[in-house]
């Protein structure tokens, strides 16, 4: 079958095409046969049979409604974020978790990582208590997925600090560098960033010989794999210049 020039619906315009949310419906003003003769004569597709599960309904009309907006709004968030403005971010995102939840579930990488983004919102703003019952509701429900589960450790780690308690931080710390260095290559940045927390662990334990030895490396893994000017070396190379004035 042909289909007319400007014939899409109205609801798979191209943003909403290249989000992959545009849902398979028949299209209207389809060429019939009588319009091109020499065409065979289509096959008539067998009509789909409307829901009648009211959830089932709610749930598509959710799917039209909103998937598409999140992305727009996650960008909203990350844009207050970046302002300081993270009570409001937190609103937001904890909006994008709601309808998640809802459409997707709330086992779904997507829920999750919107999660995650809630309770980075939440320890800047002192909500540290929060920030951490948050993580660790994560790593309770990600467990089987690694990269995840390690970026939340690493960040309740960094939570743990916050709230003035190295040894618990340490403890987590730690964990997630075994893993890292087992499953992971040994540039990867991650385990870098996992290494700066580690020695800020050991700067709040009165380590400060072993905690320079891990900043420096971070540091200049950094700088290798990122640039100098990424905010990662520049909070590393921080970490190193105050580790270096203490001693």
């Amino acid at each position: 079958m042909k289909v007319r020039p400007g014939s899409l619906p109205r609801f798979c315009s191209a943003p909403r095409l290249a989000l992959g949310l545009c849902v398979a419906l028949p299209l209207p003003h389809v060429v019939s046969a009588q319009d091109t003769p020499d065409a065979p004569a289509p096959q008539k597709a067998p009509a789909e049979k409307p829901t009648t599960d009211p959830k089932e309904a709610e749930t598509l009309r959710h799917r039209s409604d909103h998937l598409d907006t999140l992305e727009s709004r996650k960008h909203f968030a990350r844009a207050l974020q970046r302002q300081g403005k993270l009570a409001e971010a937190e609103t937001e995102h904890r909006a994008v978790v709601a309808v998640l939840s809802q459409v997707l579930g709330a086992g779904r990488f997507e829920t999750l990582d919107a999660r995650r983004e809630v309770a980075l919102d939440l320890a800047p703003q002192g909500k540290h208590g929060e920030a951490e019952a948050e993580f660790r509701a994560l790593l309770a429900i990600e467990e089987s997925v690694l990269p995840a589960t390690l970026q939340n450790r690493k960040s309740l780690a960094d939570t743990l600090l916050q709230l003035g308690r190295p040894v618990d931080a340490e403890a987590e710390i730690r964990s997630v560098l075994a893993i890292r260095e087992r499953e992971f290559a040994a540039d990867d940045a991650r385990t870098f960033a996992a290494r700066h927390t580690f020695a800020k662990c050991l700067r709040d334990l009165g380590r400060k010989a072993d905690a320079l030895r891990e900043a420096e490396a971070a540091y200049a893994a950094f700088r290798k794999l990122l640039g100098s000017g990424n905010p990662q070396p520049v909070a590393a190379k921080g970490l190193v210049e105050e580790l270096k004035a203490a001693e």
